[in-house]
């Protein structure tokens, strides 16, 4: 589950921010084990993750403000880290996933942001990492970046690098050894934390998804994605009650395929009138 929350504003006090947002649940074996512990699981992601900071060391950055204290931003590669927090719910997994309103849920308890104070910039990450354990197995990892580090394109290749540095450090590992920063050895389980204990501070707006019935024998050619964008632009526009620009760029992914990105105009917008192919709803 993925999408973005937030706005682009500066204020005396605090800043906020456009930000890429995204949440992976893992359900529980059958028979909950060690290995299906969320703790255990953040212990490796701050192995996993520092490495991959390594090559990518922008993202453990911090704003500065350029000039005096009404200058603009700059992003300092200073190393200073990003913030890993670990949760735990009262929740089940099970439970979560029934829940009609999972989104509110996901956005207050499951991934973590703080607005940036603009006095302060330097102490505030700009990069999350939220690990939550359920009631009776399962956990969640959710990821908050702004959008000030990473495009979704750019956050996207950074994922798919960690992970695979993750798998390998993992499998390297006899399953039995436990990571260093693996915290139920340094204290006892009823002193880790409550979800509210961390709750976001901030507001969101978050994207949505439209979602289209296409028949199995249709080629997703290109028409087909220009007219699934255009459908989706004049509800936009009447959703939001603003216009759009004339000019957009459509991202198109293919199975087994890079990423091609094609610049579209309003005016080459066509009616939903292909066969085999239908607007469903939104996801909300």
């Amino acid at each position: 589950m993925a999408g973005e929350g937030g706005s682009s504003s500066t204020a005396a006090t605090s800043v906020t921010m456009s930000r890429i947002e995204a949440v992976q649940t893992v359900m529980p074996a059958k028979s909950v084990t060690k290995e299906d512990s969320g703790w255990l699981v953040a212990g490796w992601i701050r192995e996993s993750l520092g490495r991959a900071l390594v090559e990518q060391p922008l993202l453990g950055g911090r704003l500065r403000r350029v000039g005096d204290s009404e200058g603009e931003f700059e992003i300092v590669s200073n190393d200073s880290g990003v913030r890993l927090m670990e949760a735990r719910t009262s929740m089940a997994l099970s439970e979560f996933l029934e829940l009609k309103d999972w989104e509110a849920v996901e956005a207050d308890q499951l991934v973590f942001w703080k607005d940036i104070d603009g006095q302060n910039p330097q102490f505030y990450p700009l990069f999350y990492v939220q690990v939550t354990n359920f009631e009776r197995g399962g956990y969640s990892i959710g990821i908050s970046c702004s959008l000030l580090l990473a495009d979704p394109l750019g956050m996207a290749s950074f994922l798919k690098r960690w992970a695979s540095i993750h798998n390998t450090l993992v499998s390297e590992n006899d399953k039995s050894k436990l990571p260093i920063f693996y915290l139920l050895s340094l204290r006892r389980l009823n002193d880790t934390p409550s979800i509210h204990m961390i709750s976001s501070n901030t507001s969101r707006s978050r994207a949505r998804a439209k979602i289209f019935n296409m028949a199995e024998n249709m080629n997703s050619d290109e028409k087909i994605c220009r007219t699934v964008a255009s459908v989706c632009n004049e509800e936009a526009e009447c959703h939001l009650g603003t216009k759009m620009a004339s000019k957009y760029w459509l991202f198109l992914k293919k199975l087994s395929e890079d990423i091609k990105i094609e610049a579209c105009s309003k005016e080459e917008i066509m009616p939903l009138s292909i066969s085999g192919l239908s607007e469903l709803r939104w996801d909300v």
